[in-house]
């Protein structure tokens, strides 16, 4: 379409320049034929008055029924001198008496001279009866068409007697006028083309551009907010440049609306679960990890929510910032945090982890004048490539039960919880190790280390 309407108004263009044009070259032809007939009709008129001085007559011979034209005391019957002007400028010369053609070098379909044949009445108006030089475009004269100049002449008393035409057929001007007509329209007809090539390359190229900015689009309108533009297209310097920049900006805060959690600015539950689902579908191997602010509900019930709020920020800072590397990390909901470890397996995971808990327990979050330092309890397990995500995330939430019923601040890792149709058993050995780091005394429950201390008034 973006072709189409750029090139119909340059053909609608073309052909009005080569109408334009045959109207302009004919009527500027017809001007100099018009001249040059004029010039040659005075030529011979001058030509006639200095060779035979007197007025023109007519002479009839009753007897054999013949008319002569007389100028002076001289009869002119030889056509010598106009036969020998169309020889060399191939115009036709015709001297009228009056309205009658009397001598002529124009001939009819059988090589006949027309003459003794009477000149149009529109010719007699104009030219006799008017007494002036005039130009006509279309005369017939023996089944021909012809550009006529007639110039007429006057007797000594200023009586017009007749008139001299000087003629050229119709068919040699139209001739010279579609060739140079035809000439131009194939110049035109060459240059829209060139035109034509320039702008479907120029147009193209922007089509192509359009075309991936709306398979972008497409992409974000079903709900893909992770697509890339093309950067072909991103680095335009042009109205589609900004077009793309302000469509990449939209993109970047449709994400953070929806994809991110409004309060910690980390993945939300939906984000956390489609990308989860994905790394399955893909069926690279993966851990997951559930993990729970220990004793949460008591920091909101003692400072307030928006201590609550400060330190859920922190944390998933916390996470965010281990996890980029590796993986992510989201907000499941309230105190609880979702995380990926993408292509690690089991034990690099909970090494991952128990540098998580590590950061956390020398971390003190400022909120307004108490200090605050919280804890967190993680189960992790291997995920299944191709398996049901929400088996994958019940195994995690269940080690991360197992890890808040037997003394938080720890990581409990699924494979070491052995269970009957429900029951869950405690492996001291295998739990030992998973809970390495976590304390001095793994068995025993540990109190949240919420720590607060008032600042110091100035």
């Amino acid at each position: 379409m973006f072709l189409s309407h750029t090139v119909l108004p340059l053909i609608i263009l073309g052909i009005f320049i080569v109408v334009l044009g045959y109207v302009m070259y004919m009527h500027g032809l017809q001007t100099e034929v018009e001249r040059g007939l004029g010039s040659v009709a005075r030529t011979v008129l001058a030509t006639y008055d200095m060779n035979y001085p007197g007025d023109y007559n007519l002479l009839t011979d009753e007897k054999n029924n013949v008319a002569y034209l007389r100028k002076g005391d001289v009869i002119l019957d030889d056509t010598a001198f106009i036969d020998e002007i169309k020889r060399e400028t191939g115009i036709d010369i015709t001297i009228f008496f009056y309205n009658m053609r009397m001598l002529t070098t124009i001939t009819d379909e059988k090589g006949e001279r027309v003459t003794m044949t009477l000149a149009h009445d529109m010719v007699v108006d104009r030219v006799l009866k008017r007494g002036t030089e005039s130009f006509f475009s279309r005369v017939i004269v023996g089944g021909n068409s012809y550009f006529v100049e007639y110039v007429p002449f006057f007797s000594e008393t200023g009586v017009c007697l007749g008139m001299i035409a000087a003629a050229k057929p119709s068919d040699e001007v139209a001739r010279l006028v579609n060739n140079a007509v035809l000439s131009n329209t194939m110049l035109i007809i060459a240059g829209i083309i060139l035109v034509v090539v320039i702008m479907r390359r120029c147009t193209m190229d922007i089509v192509r551009v359009l075309g991936k900015m709306s398979s972008f689009l497409g992409d974000i309108s079903e709900g893909n907010l992770s697509t890339q533009l093309d950067d072909v297209v991103f680095s335009r310097q042009d109205e589609i440049g900004d077009m793309a920049r302000f469509t990449v900006h939209v993109q970047g805060s449709l994400r953070k609306l929806i994809e991110r959690d409004a309060l910690t600015g980390i993945y939300n539950r939906r984000s956390g679960a489609m990308r989860m689902q994905r790394i399955i579908d893909d069926g690279q191997p993966y851990c997951v990890a559930m993990a729970d602010i220990d004793y949460f509900k008591k920091v909101n019930d003692t400072y307030g929510h928006d201590a609550g709020d400060e330190v859920l920020k922190c944390v998933a800072r916390l996470l965010s910032d281990t996890m980029r590397k590796g993986g992510f990390a989201a907000r499941w909901g309230g105190e609880e945090f979702l995380m990926i470890f993408e292509n690690m397996e089991i034990e690099e995971s909970t090494a991952v982890l128990y540098g998580i808990l590590d950061e956390l327990r020398k971390t003190q979050i400022d909120c307004s004048d108490v200090v605050i330092s919280v804890t967190m309890s993680i189960g992790i397990a291997t995920g299944e490539t191709g398996g049901d995500m929400d088996v994958q995330l019940k195994k995690a939430d269940d080690a991360l039960y197992y890890a808040k019923s037997h003394g938080r601040d720890r990581i409990i890792r699924a494979d070491f919880i052995s269970g009957d149709e429900g029951s869950i058993e405690f492996d001291d050995d295998r739990y030992g190790e998973a809970s390495k780091g976590a304390g001095d005394d793994v068995d025993a429950p540990k109190r949240n280390n919420v720590r607060n201390r008032k600042r110091k008034e100035s």
